[in-house]
């Protein structure tokens, strides 16, 4: 069954990080996405998400749309800018 929003709240599960939004196949056909990570128990999801052969669905956003923007709190994300 397809869902017609393009996020789902999870409030309960057997994946860490229970309450959590995650994403819909519309969301998944979209042109522009935006994603927002906050929260220091969010960077090894991140991470995995960020992973282009990730078995989550963002995986499969990143390697549709490269030009995804992530906004985040978390530092190791962030950009260098020492050059």
């Amino acid at each position: 069954m397809m869902r017609r929003e393009p996020y789902v709240h999870v409030a309960i599960s057997r994946k860490p990080l229970a309450d959590r939004l995650t994403v819909t196949d519309p969301l998944l056909a979209a042109q522009n996405v935006s994603a927002l990570v906050t929260g220091a128990e969010k960077a090894c999801p991140m991470r995995a998400s960020l992973r282009l052969d990730g078995a989550t669905p963002f995986p499969r956003v990143l390697r549709s749309l490269p030009q995804t923007i992530i906004y985040t709190d978390l530092n190791e994300f962030a950009p260098d800018r020492s050059k």
